[in-house]
């Protein structure tokens, strides 16, 4: 065992046989910590107060792509490794005043020129014989930010989709509006002409031979087709805004329909001095 290696037990009383104490020497100690500091599988670096670097573990030196710890403790400072000089000299400035940094992110720059986002956390020591020194540890966040980004992006996608999907909305608003008006204004005078020509078919404006009543007959069946068009048009209309309710009435014969259908064809009873005897109450 190496001098001043030895392990030093202290045992406790007899009501407690078993060691109460392990104290153990500045040579474990420092041969402790050295594993720490190179098992590590985060970059761990100590500096001069100036910037300078004096240790740095296996895995520092080949997160920036360096060939050997001698090449990378040979840089002149520490800024060097980061991908703008001023970034690194601010990063010291506020290690100095703050004492501490913790996880302090900077874009890094490797041996190729490649750079990476990192992530620093160091601590400010005051060694004995009153000089400065600082050490910390390092890691790669590339993978991590990519997934920040990628984050924000499908963030940014989803309130442009949420916005699409607003805009569509109020669009299909405004073209269902348009449709139950149209369909509306279109079915009424549909009615008037389906009207009329029930009229001409039943011979009420005179008698038409066979070819011009077919002809007529024809252009009757087109007419109750757009106003069955016209519709199902305001229906589905109303069906797709959600103000379709159905709902059971009661209906006035008379004002609701025959009053209705007589007064399509008014002009037509007065021109031929019909008289409609109409029995219903009111």
């Amino acid at each position: 065992m190496p001098p001043g290696g030895e392990c030093e037990m202290a045992y406790g009383t007899d009501k407690d046989p078993l060691f109460s104490g392990f104290q153990v020497s500045d040579f474990h100690v420092d041969m402790m910590y050295k594993r720490y500091f190179n098992g590590s599988g985060d970059m761990r670096f100590i500096s001069s107060g100036r910037g300078k670097l004096l240790d740095v573990n296996q895995a520092g030196v080949e997160l920036f792509g360096y060939g050997s710890k001698e090449e990378l403790l040979g840089l002149d400072n520490v800024c060097l490794l980061f991908s703008n000089p001023e970034d690194g000299r601010q990063f010291q400035q506020r290690l100095a005043e703050n004492g501490f940094l913790r996880e302090y992110e900077a874009e890094l720059k490797k041996k190729d020129g490649s750079v990476f986002s990192g992530s620093i956390t160091a601590t400010l020591w005051f060694e004995e014989d009153g000089s400065i020194s600082w050490e910390g540890a390092l890691r790669d966040i590339s993978g991590l930010k990519e997934l920040q980004e990628a984050y924000l992006e499908a963030e940014r996608h989803n309130r442009e989709l949420s916005e699409s999907e607003r805009r569509i909305r109020e669009l299909n608003q405004h073209i269902l509006n348009m449709l139950m008006i149209m369909s509306h204004d279109i079915r009424g005078p549909l009615v008037s002409i389906a009207a009329t020509i029930k009229l001409l078919m039943r011979g009420s404006f005179g008698r038409m031979d066979e070819s011009v009543w077919n002809t007529v007959s024809d252009l009757m069946a087109r007419v109750r087709r757009l106003i069955g068009l016209a519709e199902d048009c305001l229906g589905s209309a109303h069906s797709v805004e959600g103000v379709l309710i159905k709902k059971k009435e009661f209906v006035d014969l008379r004002q609701d329909i025959i009053d209705a259908v007589l007064d399509e064809v008014s002009n037509e009873i007065e021109e031929q001095q019909i008289v409609i005897d109409n029995r219903l109450g009111a």
